[in-house]
């Protein structure tokens, strides 16, 4: 087993970030995520980590907003992806080949990276393209500046999957969930018109049901990803469990890889199904080279900036010792997001969407002390 267990790439999610070891992404909601380490190792973050972290934030937000002026987002979706794994790919050969000399290097990627774990593979793949049809419709439907804070919902639920799977139960992570429940609640009214005659409640209840259902949607992909991610980054007594139960069903070869080679797998599978479905419907298959044909230098932005923040994320969390701080200050992306999308976007930033951002802010803190 090569490098460190804990960070975990999912998708781009043009909502909020990757959840680091711990977990954070945004389909555009670009966000990654990841998984504490179990580690006595003093908190310690040192200047280079912090750069790398920041670097990763302000790119995100950057990809966040400009996910949001393009029209076609799904097929924007999809060719982040397929450039990125490109990227990661091109990463991938001149470590092993080039600085290694490893003459078996694409026997490697096909055997170990690709073949291996095909189960946990297609059901991320599946969740990945479920993802990015759920965040399309958010995008289209609703600010950026509302949908990026409301995604950390099913980032922070998806850390019940971890506990399950063996991470240690704490009650902040509780409290955390508390906190960010309310503030989920509180800036799901920036749905509505703001009225002064009515009762929050009663606002509440105007609150459209297609807002909450792709919420609640969307955080189902993203935790059935996310636990798959960790079922095969992370070594514990009942992951270990559930792959040798998998060996026994003879459901293909398993096992754990570093999160940078089980990515590889992943992304292949997610960029092959989305390609046939993107393929299978028309109105996809029709519109999938104009953003190369129309757009390349915004399409171009688009995906340097998301592979800076994805790659820049994955080096600050494969640095630090306690990745726990990088977490909290992952969650810089939210107010970030919210200036940048006011900033470029015009987006009206109501005092629902600060207060229920910054609590949600201050659960996903609580949720990592």
């Amino acid at each position: 087993m090569q490098g460190w267990q804990g960070v975990a790439w999912l998708w781009p999610k043009p909502l909020g970030r990757p959840l680091a070891p711990c977990l954070k992404s945004t389909c555009g909601v670009g966000q990654f995520w990841c998984v504490r380490p179990r580690s006595s190792a003093p908190r310690e973050v040192r200047a280079l980590d912090a750069l790398f972290i920041l670097i990763s934030i302000l790119t995100l937000c950057l990809y966040n907003v400009w996910i949001k002026k393009f029209p076609n987002k799904l097929i924007l979706f999809f060719l982040v992806n397929v450039f990125s794994y490109l990227g990661f790919l091109g990463i991938y050969f001149f470590r092993v080949f080039v600085l290694q000399h490893d003459l078996g290097v694409l026997h490697e990627l096909i055997v170990n990276y690709t073949y291996q774990n095909v189960p946990l593979y297609v059901l991320i793949a599946f969740s990945f393209l479920g993802y990015m049809i759920v965040s399309e419709k958010l995008l289209n439907g609703y600010d950026v500046s509302l949908v990026i804070p409301i995604s950390q919902f099913g980032m922070l639920l998806a850390s019940a999957g971890y506990i399950a799977l063996g991470d240690p139960f704490k009650w902040s992570l509780i409290l955390g969930l508390c906190v960010l429940c309310v503030g989920t609640f509180i800036i799901s009214l920036a749905a509505i018109p703001p009225s002064s005659t009515e009762t929050i409640f009663v606002r509440w209840e105007k609150i459209p049901k297609k807002l909450w259902l792709l919420t609640l949607v969307q955080a189902g992909f993203f935790i059935l990803s996310a636990t798959m991610t960790y079922l095969g980054t992370k070594e514990t007594v009942q992951t270990e469990m559930i792959m040798a139960s998998l060996r026994r069903m003879h459901m293909g070869p398993v096992a754990f890889h570093s999160a940078f080679y089980f990515n590889l797998g992943q992304q292949f599978f997610s960029v092959t199904i989305a390609t046939v479905y993107i393929l299978v419907r028309k109105k996809y298959r029709d519109e999938l080279l104009l953003p190369i044909e129309k757009n390349l230098k915004y399409l171009l932005m688009v995906v340097l900036s998301y592979f800076i923040a994805t790659y820049a994320y994955f080096i600050a969390f494969t640095m630090t010792k306690d990745t726990t701080i990088l977490l909290g200050l992952d969650n810089l992306s939210i107010p970030i997001t919210l200036l940048f999308a006011f900033l470029i976007l015009k987006e009206k930033l109501s005092s629902t969407k600060i207060w229920g951002s910054a609590l949600i802010m201050l659960g996903g803190v609580i949720a990592v002390l």
